[in-house]
């Protein structure tokens, strides 16, 4: 019995010391691991900081933001320094929610096109990627895309969206299925929680970047009628140019499209599509009175084979916000207006202040995509727009008479028509109830 304790007990012993080498090996592999993951998330870290500083990392400051100017080009500066050409580059900015319609303004303008995107933290990564496969699908080579973010929001790296795009491109780029993981992401213009958007700013970069000495500001989802460059090329050297009064800008009048209807591309297009009930003028439920100035009859009644670039002369409207095409040099967009409400309008009235004068436009045009309707604005729109108009009333105003010592003349007050239009039609286009008018309009011109 003893004997067999003995044996038993060195039994014990020998499983116990088994038990802690066994222990301690688990040990070393557990802490083993640990070192090995540690040492993978600090590359991880690394590699991601020197993505981030390779490819987003040369930023300019630009008052509150940061600017990282010709994002994916091969041209690292800011703007050329030479004369700029008798041309005109198309201004837009947008966040990466609204990136896929570039796709579509690039088939529509055949000229330089510079692009502000708004990307805070994980958007830039998002924007990054997104301009990377659109230009390789898509012939983008006269897009300028410049990445804009505030300095307590600069690009991080998320690995979700890294995975995404990884699936994405392997094993090659999937070009059918880009359009729509464009379309996806899920950002917002007006939904940065307390982060406001920036539209001025955005204008303003974009506009600074371009080489051309005519600019054409317009939203990225508004698009321009096809050949609406070369006829404004072609413009800048005939006499009719040099008979206008200067300085000027030269509006496009701006209408809306229904959804998943093919863009007009001619103001022929464009007629046809007003009749068939599937455009209308821009606003026109929204705000009607912020395109009322451009006069949609009487540009109606201007015929394709009228030999003619410009119509005439519009005045200046309270609330009035055009689209135009004007010289590089036009006063800035003021950036205090953010978020919803006055932005374009401010920048009306300080051209107006400035003695600029308002040429229409006889058959360029503008198109915005879909139907703008009341309560399809984000929550928070009508605060923004109140605080927007104090800022605009009580602040704004009062620096432009100040400004261009205006002798009484303000952006707050109404204003007649001056001038006389070439083409004189009666009953102005208003509201949609007026819709069989114009339409009797639309076939004297078809």
């Amino acid at each position: 019995m003893t004997v067999q304790r003995l044996l038993q007990g060195s039994f014990m012993v020998k499983r116990k010391c088994s038990w802690n080498k066994i222990t301690v090996a688990l040990l070393v592999v557990f802490l083993l691991v640990g070192y090995l993951q540690a040492q993978l998330n600090r590359s991880l870290v690394r590699l991601q900081k020197e993505f981030l500083q390779s490819h987003l990392g040369q930023a300019e400051e630009w008052g509150e933001y940061m600017v990282v100017w010709n994002t994916l080009s091969v041209a690292a500066v800011k703007k050329n320094t030479t004369s700029k050409d008798d041309d005109v580059t198309l201004v837009t900015q947008c966040s990466v929610n609204n990136l896929h319609y570039l796709i579509q303004t690039n088939w529509h303008w055949d000229g330089a096109i510079s692009v502000a995107l708004f990307v805070p933290g994980s958007h830039a990564l998002q924007a990054y990627f997104g301009v990377k496969y659109m230009k390789k699908c898509h012939k983008l080579h006269r897009i300028r895309f410049h990445f804009v973010y505030p300095r307590d929001r600069p690009p991080v790296f998320d690995a979700d969206i890294f995975q995404l795009w990884f699936k994405f491109i392997t094993p090659k780029v999937d070009c059918n299925r880009l359009l729509e993981v464009l379309r996806n992401f899920t950002a917002s213009n007006y939904a940065h929680g307390d982060l406001q958007y920036p539209q001025n700013t955005l204008r303003n970069v974009a506009k600074s970047a371009s080489q051309t000495k005519y600019v054409f500001v317009l939203d990225v989802d508004v698009m321009p009628s096809r050949d609406t460059r070369a006829q404004f090329v072609k413009f800048l050297s005939e006499s009719e140019f040099q008979q206008l009064r200067h300085p000027a800008v030269f509006v496009a009048p701006a209408f809306e499209i229904e959804n998943r209807t093919p863009m007009p591309l001619s103001k022929t297009q464009l007629v046809h599509a007003l009749k068939q009930d599937v455009v209308r003028p821009f606003h026109i439920e929204t705000c009607p009175k912020c395109h009322k100035a451009t006069l949609y009859d009487d540009w109606m009644a201007i015929t394709r084979t009228a030999n003619i670039t410009t119509a005439f002369e519009l005045a200046w409207a309270p609330s009035w916000e055009p689209f135009y095409i004007g010289p590089i040099d036009v006063p800035d967009y003021d950036e205090r207006f953010k978020q919803y409400g006055f932005d374009r309008i401010s920048h009306t009235c300080e051209l107006y202040m400035a003695g600029y004068h308002f040429h229409l436009l006889a058959h360029a045009f503008v198109v915005h995509a879909g139907y703008k309707r009341p309560g399809e604005f984000h929550l928070r729109k009508e605060q923004e727009n109140r605080r927007n108009w104090m800022l605009f009333e009580n602040v704004f105003v009062p620096e432009m008479v100040r400004k261009y010592n205006s002798n009484g003349k303000t952006c707050l007050g109404s204003n007649r028509r001056q001038g006389k239009a070439k083409v004189s039609v009666q009953n102005h286009l208003k509201m949609s109830s007026k819709k069989k008018k114009l339409k009797a309009d639309i076939n004297e011109e078809l």
